[in-house]
């Protein structure tokens, strides 16, 4: 089901749906939408369900809903297959309207307003502040990202002498592009544990020419106990807390990186814009 956004790109240049007569209800908009994707993803050879949130009815453009459809293989029911934000008054769909006045994306803006969630940090380090400031940002990363590497810096700056929130580190190492990721995710991990904080060198990318054994070197000698910190890098324990924030990651329907929670709304990539709403809007 890895084709699911290429079809529903396709879905739109062909204009499946027929010209509306009149404005649909919430009900009729489901059922039209409903019955046109799955039978021409059927005619595609993808067999699926899809079920369709209504999250909410436009003003403008007026008649057109803002909708979360989430795909379902049929042999794997238990399995989301993808999802897509779109909008539809029920026989035309569009991804995405912009706004004449500054050219902002009404999706992206209404993804992030209604994506509000709680977001399980047990378990998950610090890389900024302390554990019970009134504001929470999860930092969904790859310590080899170009892109978390962009937001680790923005962030940082941006947050910087506030004592009024705490960043945690949630790891989600992308392996196949990024082979450094999950050894710089288990010295972060090892550092903290040792009272060292490496997170914001650790995303320097003049790491990512470096081999293991050079990177476990090189924290290692800043650590202060060189030889525990190479013990820590190497354990199970230090393994299994990389492992459960990526199990956790993929548990929330985190694809890919940066993604973050903040006060538990969601901001997918490095979108300095919605990072400054979401700051602007803290307690």
């Amino acid at each position: 089901m890895k084709n699911i956004k290429v079809f529903f790109a396709a879905l739109l240049c062909a204009g499946l749906f027929a010209s509306a007569a009149s404005a649909a209800s919430e009900a009729e908009v489901k059922s039209k939408l409903s019955k046109s994707i799955v039978e021409s993803m059927k005619g595609r050879g993808m067999d699926v369900n899809v079920k369709i949130d209504v999250l909410k009815k436009m003003d403008a453009p007026a008649g057109y809903y803002f909708l979360k459809l989430t795909f379902y293989d049929k042999k794997k029911p238990d399995a989301v297959a993808g999802e897509q934000y779109i909008f539809s008054d029920g026989d035309f769909v569009a991804q995405d309207f912009l706004r004449a006045s500054d050219m902002g994306s009404i999706a992206k803006d209404l993804s992030f307003e209604l994506s509000e969630r709680e977001v399980d940090i047990t378990g998950l380090t610090p890389i900024i502040g302390r554990p019970g400031a009134k504001n929470v940002i999860v930092e969904v990363t790859d310590f080899q990202c170009p892109f978390c590497i962009k937001t680790n810096e923005y962030l940082h700056n941006k947050l910087k002498g506030r004592g009024d929130v705490v960043v945690y580190i949630m790891h989600f190492p992308l392996r196949n592009m990024h082979p450094k990721a999950e050894i710089l995710a288990k010295i972060f991990e090892a550092g903290v544990l040792m009272g060292k904080n490496f997170g914001n060198e650790l995303y320097d990318s003049v790491n990512h020419n470096m081999s293991d054994v050079q990177l476990i070197d090189k924290y290692a000698a800043k650590s202060g106990d060189a030889k525990k910190f190479k013990q820590l890098v190497a354990s199970k324990e230090v393994a299994d807390k990389v492992l459960a924030a990526e199990a956790r990651a993929k548990s929330m329907e985190v694809r890919s990186t940066p993604t973050l929670f903040i006060n538990g709304k969601t901001i997918s990539g490095f979108d300095i814009p919605l990072m400054d709403k979401a700051i602007s809007e803290f307690k």
